[in-house]
């Protein structure tokens, strides 16, 4: 099953789900400007490009925990004549557990797929992480951040990175049923050096969004 194929089916699960049991839904539309950064010894390797979007969010009785579902997909264009063009495709699922009105334990499962003309590869990875949470203007404004660590990385084709992790911040302003939401999310993986050569990589979005309240 392809990953878009999958995270559909996981989004539409999620939102029937929440429907059948009387919870709340959110569903949401994405696009995300992004840029794919590579240090291999042969200089920076930088592709950019935009990714499309959809999600499904809901909140479950159990302990208010906040489980979503997304599904991102596009292309990232070379930058740089080291590197290539690719197409990719990402999958993620994640929950957030509050803690207390301003702090939640968030936990989630990534799966991308990046494939070019010459290779496909995939990487699946859990991370876990704090985020620190706030409302404004009478809940009318949100606003989050957070950092994980991703303590089990597998990358096809190559070993997995000595140190993982990724940093995130969210705005969200909701009016009625409408919610628009503007994310920023940055990704660091360190590999081992190899024969002298240090691999790092980086992966950068800008999220804009909308989202309606389907109940």
């Amino acid at each position: 099953m392809s990953i878009r194929l999958a995270c559909a089916v996981i989004v539409l699960s999620l939102t029937a789900m929440g429907l059948r049991a009387q919870l709340p839904v959110h569903a949401g539309v994405s696009m995300s400007l992004t840029e794919h950064r590579v240090t291999a010894g042969a200089g920076l390797e930088r592709s950019s490009g935009t990714l499309f979007g959809v999600w499904a969010s809901t909140t479950l009785p159990w302990q208010t925990l906040e489980a979503r579902a997304s599904l991102r997909a596009g292309s990232l264009g070379a930058n740089e004549a080291s590197a290539v063009d690719r197409d990719v495709g990402e999958l993620t699922v994640s929950g957030v557990l509050p803690l207390n009105a301003s702090i939640g334990l968030n936990a989630g499962v990534v799966v991308r797929r990046y494939e070019s003309a010459f290779a496909a590869q995939r990487w699946v990875w859990g991370e876990l992480g704090l985020d620190g949470r706030m409302s404004m203007l009478d809940d009318a404004l949100d606003l989050s951040a957070g950092l994980s660590i991703i303590p089990w990385v597998s990358v096809s084709g190559i070993s997995r990175p000595d140190l993982a992790v990724a940093a995130r911040s969210m705005v969200a302003y909701n009016t009625g049923r409408l919610t628009a939401t503007m994310r920023y999310r940055l990704e660091r993986f360190d590999f081992a050096a190899r024969q002298g050569v240090r691999r790092l990589e980086e992966l950068s979005s800008l999220e804009l969004g909308v989202a309606w309240r389907v109940r």
